[in-house]
């Protein structure tokens, strides 16, 4: 979520997206590598960073995708490419999940 850092984090803990069960926890020196998914771009119209050319893009998605499990790469029957959620971001989900049903269903 926005307001959080896993690189700040002593130890994070990843949800499964759908099974409350399913969980695992990191500390510091078991994650390869952590990146924002989003990066703010522009604010009040104005350019908060430069565009990179199509070569420098190209280069990144070549780099993101060797990145990835051999597993997950290959073409025939890939491994599934599993996401997880913090548990602040699983708690959120859940609070949605269970306001969307009061509302819906009454309670």
């Amino acid at each position: 979520m926005e307001d959080e850092d896993p690189n700040m984090m002593g130890r994070i803990t990843l949800r499964h997206p759908t099974n409350h069960s399913k969980f695992r926890s990191l500390g510091k020196g078991e994650t390869s590598a952590i990146e924002p998914l989003l990066v703010d771009v522009l604010q009040d119209g104005k350019l908060l960073v430069e565009n990179p050319d199509l070569e420098t893009i190209r280069e990144r998605r070549i780099q993101d995708v060797e990145r990835l499990d051999p597993g997950v790469r290959r073409m025939m029957n890939p491994h599934i490419y599993h996401v997880s959620l913090t548990q602040k971001l699983w708690d959120l989900k859940q609070g949605l999940i269970t306001t969307t049903l009061k509302n819906e269903f009454g309670g």
